[in-house]
């Protein structure tokens, strides 16, 4: 199998896939933060509904993601990112009934059926650049790709908050942007590289417990890879809850105008997409975990 460049465009429509499925799930949570900001307007309420969207969104990861990893081991990775990456168009399209109600449970429910989604598409995501791209590549690969998935979280969020106030009484209308992103989305997962055939033979674990268990055994195998794991995880969870408060904080607390606290967000973007390309560099050729 010829393994692809850095420049190659199969690899650019696999960041573009990657990083319009990041942005969507993100801008969509946004949009949700935003509606409840508009229809509730004291600080407890609004809170609740921000934290329960940060709550919905690791529970798929937590129980789906044994099933998520195995079916990316048993078949070709780019066919499992098609059909990962398809269920998300549904879903968008029912978002679009949930804003025109203003339902936010309903929302917040199809939020679930979006972090499903993007639960069995990240293992094939990820497990797809060690087969298609040169050792010596991976690293860069690696940056390039947390940058562009970092860039889509926060440009999402400041997207989703966009989106609300321009078509401000018409909710509906996100919903039908954000489908259409997801329709673009699914069309660049058709363009990425192709990976290895499946292991017929790949270890079958649906138990999440068990699951984890086994991982920490293969994790131990090699030295300083929990710490890794550890920090990697440690900082996600500060990142949501700091991305989740940041727009109630700066509107509740600093007295901005809600617009203007939202795109607090977009801010953070500068310092990830350099953060991220500067890790790829520094690792000079090789994975580099200290980093």
């Amino acid at each position: 199998m010829n393994k692809i460049r850095l420049t190659s465009p199969r690899f650019y429509a696999y960041l573009t896939s990657q990083f319009l499925g990041a942005a969507n799930d993100n801008a969509f949570k946004m949009a949700i933060v935003a509606l409840s900001m508009q229809l509730h307007s004291d600080e407890g309420t609004r809170s609740w509904f921000s934290n329960l969207a940060t709550f919905v969104m690791p529970i798929p990861f937590l129980l789906f993601s044994p099933l998520a990893g195995y079916l990316a081991d048993r078949f070709p990775k780019h066919r499992v990112l098609f059909w990962a990456k398809l269920p998300e168009i549904g879903a968008m399209a029912l978002g679009i009934w949930g804003f025109m109600h203003q339902d936010l449970y309903f929302l917040l429910g199809v939020f679930f059926l979006m972090s499903a989604q993007s639960t069995f598409f990240s293992p094939a995501k990820y497990g797809l650049l060690p087969e298609v791209v040169e050792d010596k590549d991976l690293s860069m690969a690696n940056g390039i790709l947390h940058m562009t998935t970092n860039l889509a979280v926060l440009l999402g969020l400041a997207g989703g908050s966009i989106l609300f106030h321009h078509f401000e009484g018409h909710p509906d209308r996100v919903a039908y942007v954000l489908t259409g992103v997801a329709l673009i989305g699914t069309m660049m997962v058709l363009l990425v590289p192709r990976g290895r055939e499946g292991n017929p033979s790949a270890p079958k674990t649906l138990n999440p417990l068990r699951s984890a268990l086994d991982s920490l055994k293969e994790v131990r195998k090699i030295e300083g890879l929990a710490h890794v794991i550890g920090g990697i995880a440690y900082c996600n969870f500060l990142a949501a809850i700091f991305l989740t408060l940041l727009p109630i904080y700066g509107a509740n607390i600093l007295g901005m105008p809600e617009r203007k606290a939202e795109l607090m967000l977009a801010v953070l973007a500068v310092g990830v997409g350099l953060g991220a390309m500067l890790a790829g560099k520094l690792s000079r050729g090789k994975v580099e975990l200290g980093l």
